[in-house]
């Protein structure tokens, strides 16, 4: 049965956090990304898994060879090739297709099923999932956490570190963004330029809301559209929290204080969130008051402040600080 759904936007913590949950929980089966329209592929090659890339020092699909998962592997590559070529007609513009539901529909509610069936207890972070959270809860009586990065470091993150790993140029602008320069490079040069949508599925996801909630701009500014990508999925979440079996964080506050908010997740929950690791949540907070004001004045130009001062107002982005 799933026990709990962490939850969250790319580049927001999500995958330091499955780390944390795995190596708190070793009685517990933790899925990594279950709706990853990658993962049919590393199903059908098994070796694929085993040669993944690492994040964050380990690999994250190796759940999928727990023998565990062996006995509905073959009917969940099945429903998530359906799932996936059902997002295809969305995403047929773009180089890459992306799985966002906004309903606990029959083949999302089948695989995840599935996993529930896995063991007694069952811990998914799905990444997908910021539509469906209090669906998901009420079907297996869990609660889940959902986590929220300030978008600016969301930005950076889907942009410039990606590139900074595979070209040195990319590592120096990183080391640089809080200046003029820096600056200018990542909210006019970098927002045109066709490499940054080649990261963390932004154009399929930008389809996908663009179309469920009738947006009438069709910008190909990438950082627009991560921005409207970021504002919905993070608002629609929030909305469902409920502090009762909903709970939303924050990776300022958590990254800042992990002690204690470690604490509150395992309380909130009922799941281990191991004190040990807090020594590995480390803040990595862009703390700049000149890209600040450009984001706001983006989201404002977007029509999307309104929404984003309900779920995390600017003046909070930095934490405590």
């Amino acid at each position: 049965m799933i026990c709990l759904v962490f939850n969250g936007y790319y580049r927001s913590g999500t995958t330091i956090f499955y780390r944390i949950l795995k190596e708190s929980n070793r009685d517990k089966l933790i899925f990594y990304e279950p709706l990853a329209p990658v993962i049919p592929e590393k199903l059908i090659n098994r070796h694929e898994i085993a040669k993944s890339t690492k994040l964050h020092g380990f690999n994250p699909w190796d759940c999928y060879l727990k023998p565990e998962f062996k006995k509905v592997r073959y009917e969940y590559l099945h429903n998530l090739l359906e799932l996936r070529d059902s997002y295809s007609r969305i995403s047929k513009c773009c180089k890459s297709v992306d799985i966002l539901p906004f309903h606990l529909d029959r083949i999302v509610e089948r695989l995840f099923d599935m996993l529930s069936y896995t063991g007694d207890k069952v811990i998914i972070q799905p990444n997908r999932c910021h539509f469906i959270l209090r669906e998901i809860s009420k079907r297996y009586g869990c609660p889940f956490i959902h986590i929220i990065r300030n978008p600016i470091d969301t930005w950076i993150s889907q942009t410039f570190e990606p590139a900074s790993k595979k070209v040195s140029f990319a590592s120096i602008l990183l080391k640089i963004k809080t200046t003029t320069l820096g600056r200018g490079i990542l909210t006019h040069m970098l927002p045109k330029a066709p490499f940054a949508g080649n990261w963390f599925l932004i154009c399929p996801d930008y389809k996908i809301i663009s179309e469920r909630f009738n947006l009438e701009t069709n910008t190909k500014d990438w950082l627009d559209r991560v921005l409207i990508v970021w504002t919905y999925c993070n608002y629609y979440a929030f909305k469902q929290a409920d502090d009762e079996k909903g709970m939303v964080v924050y990776y300022e506050e958590v990254t800042s204080e992990p002690e204690r908010w470690l604490k509150i997740m395992s309380d909130f929950s009922g799941v281990n969130f191991d004190l040990r690791f807090a020594k590995i949540l480390k803040p990595r907070i862009t703390k700049d008051e000149s890209l600040k004001k450009h984001f706001v004045e983006r989201l404002e130009r977007l029509g999307l402040l309104d929404m984003v001062n309900e779920f995390y107002p600017p003046k909070r982005w930095f934490g405590n600080s």
